[in-house]
């Protein structure tokens, strides 16, 4: 039944519309997720995938399509990386390479189907050294996710730079952030005159429905788990996963934007921040 939601649901389709006559050049359709919790982790993550309409449905249908082959009704990154948890009839528990060997064709599904690739860590204990000054830009809170979500928007503009390119977001729904996640992006485009432009409109849905928010899921587990690896030297058993999703592919293959924040980095960032004047 979830696959089926999953292939089917197309829900941005009616944005290709003409638009105060003209047609627009094209829209960039992106997914973004968070991984950890402030309070109780170390690092956390924003990732998400951007695409536009044409590789949008070829990714639907190949991720679809994996999910029925392993009789998965969605995919869910916490449990995958859990080898000694069934998924389902096809996938029992498994060695750590065999679970591997069933995720890279998901992570092949997003590197050769999709356009773009956000993937941004930071460390939490050198983004709680900011002043207050620096916060109160971000909406003075101390969840550096939200940050992150400043910075994926920057990035989604920056990205489709086009004039006449616009960009949607659609975040997987958590009810601890999706309100301050709206009120951030209404700010972002109230001082941004490119964004205010770009930005076209703001989702929040269940990654259970959507293939591509289920991709964010996946990168962004793994991101966490390579930040804690770069910034500590702590080794995880999923490197070989990390480094087969992120491998350079042919050249019509996936591009990435990638930050890995330490605390030196997020401390730095937070002085900048907090210099500024027109945010």
């Amino acid at each position: 039944e979830g696959t089926a939601v999953v292939c089917a649901s197309q829900p941005w389709s009616y944005l290709n519309i003409r638009l105060s006559g003209q047609l627009l050049m094209g829209f960039f359709h992106s997914f973004i997720d968070e991984s950890g919790k402030f309070q109780d982790h170390r690092v956390v993550s924003m990732c998400g995938v951007v695409s536009p309409d044409a590789s949008l449905v070829r990714f639907n249908d190949a991720w679809g399509a994996l999910l029925r082959h392993y009789e998965l009704p969605f995919l869910h990154m916490k449990k995958a990386l859990r080898p000694n948890v069934a998924l389902s009839k096809l996938i029992r528990k498994q060695t750590i390479a065999e679970r591997i060997e069933v995720l890279k064709p998901f992570a092949d599904c997003i590197a050769e189907n999709l356009e773009l690739g956000i993937a941004l860590a930071f460390d939490v204990a050198g983004f709680s050294k900011w002043n207050p000054a620096a916060k109160k830009r971000i909406g003075g809170t101390d969840d550096p996710a939200y940050l992150a979500f400043m910075r994926t928007m920057l990035l989604l503009q920056e990205y489709a730079g086009k004039v006449d390119d616009r960009v949607t977001l659609t975040c997987d729904d958590d009810q601890g952030t999706a309100w301050n996640f709206y009120q951030l992006y209404r700010r972002i485009k109230i001082v941004s005159n490119d964004c205010r432009e770009k930005f076209v409109a703001l989702t929040f849905a269940d990654d259970k429905h959507y293939a591509a928010l289920q991709a964010a899921d996946m990168l962004g587990s793994l991101v966490r788990l390579e930040a804690y690896r770069q910034f500590d030297q702590r080794y995880y058993d999923y490197v070989p996963l990390f480094k087969h999703l992120t491998k350079n592919r042919a050249a019509t293959g996936i591009k990435w934007r990638v930050s890995f924040n330490d605390a030196e980095k997020m401390e730095a960032t937070g002085t900048n921040l907090a210099k500024l004047r027109n945010i």
